[in-house]
């Protein structure tokens, strides 16, 4: 068969000028058609049969990693959206922390309460604090919380559960009032990533007041991140104390040996 030269001459179609490309490119098609072999700088002469063979495997080649791209495209966007409803989820439970709920009994019947008032309208006594109660298990009660919560005394805990099943939502809310709330509510901080049958739980500050607005949001976020900050420094210091309290007893130890015979401190040894 003929060899025809992807460089040649060709320079217009129509009528219409041709630039070394496009000249390239009718001819690599014209002889695809012919059935002729070709050639370039790149690569030997080639069948028709050879050339859709190589064409079909750069194309194979090519559809793999556009797949392989939408894989992890899909990755990013499955953790981004699994990492969302874990945020919406918490928002929403804060949001609906004032709203009026339907609260059920150790003897099963519903009670119905509002946040914001007490009974018979009378206003609550002193400050009101809530905290959020995060990672608990799905099998977790009122009591088992109440329990694990009793150094703080908290004088409320309510497990929010799912309308259809009854079953909980992993979360709770522990609301401290008085005079002493703060001091409460202080104790009830310090129980951050305890663990509560088999899970560490995360105890935080909501904002409260409802609402879904942007400054709400904000204030609560500067204040959990205040109060983890107060924490790793309270970490630090334990740290530093422990570790001065070990170099001490070395050097007692050390200074106590210096004062014993070689002799007897090897009997007692």
């Amino acid at each position: 068969m003929s060899q025809v030269d992807l460089a040649g001459s060709t320079s217009s179609i129509d009528g219409k000028q041709l630039s070394k490309r496009k000249q390239r490119a009718a001819q690599f098609r014209d002889a695809v058609k012919r059935g002729e072999n070709f050639s370039n700088k790149k690569t030997k002469s080639l069948s028709e049969a050879e050339y859709l063979a190589l064409k079909e495997a750069k194309e194979v080649k090519k559809q793999a990693k556009l797949a392989e791209r939408d894989q992890r495209q899909k990755e990013v966007l499955e953790r981004k959206r699994a990492r969302e409803e874990v945020e919406g989820k918490k928002r929403k439970a804060v949001d609906d922390e004032e709203a009026p709920v339907e609260k059920t009994n150790e003897d099963g019947d519903v009670q119905k309460r509002k946040r914001q008032k007490t009974e018979k309208g009378e206003k609550p006594q002193g400050p009101r604090f809530i905290l959020f109660i995060g990672n608990l298990p799905y099998t977790a009660t009122q009591t088992a919380l109440q329990t694990h919560l009793t150094a703080s005394k908290p004088d409320l805990i309510r497990i929010p559960t799912e309308k259809n099943t009854q079953k909980a939502k992993g979360f709770a809310f522990a609301e401290f009032t008085g005079q002493d709330a703060s001091k409460r509510m202080n104790v009830c901080l310090r129980l951050h990533h305890t663990e509560f049958e088999g899970r560490r739980i995360n105890v935080e500050l909501t904002a409260g007041g409802g609402g879904k607005g942007t400054s709400r949001k904000q204030k609560l976020k500067e204040k959990n991140e205040k109060l983890e900050a107060e924490r790793r420094e309270l970490q630090e210091v334990k740290a530093t104390k422990e570790r001065t309290r070990i170099a001490a007893n070395s050097a007692g130890e050390q200074s106590a040996g210096a004062f014993i015979h070689p002799s007897r401190m090897a009997r007692v040894q």
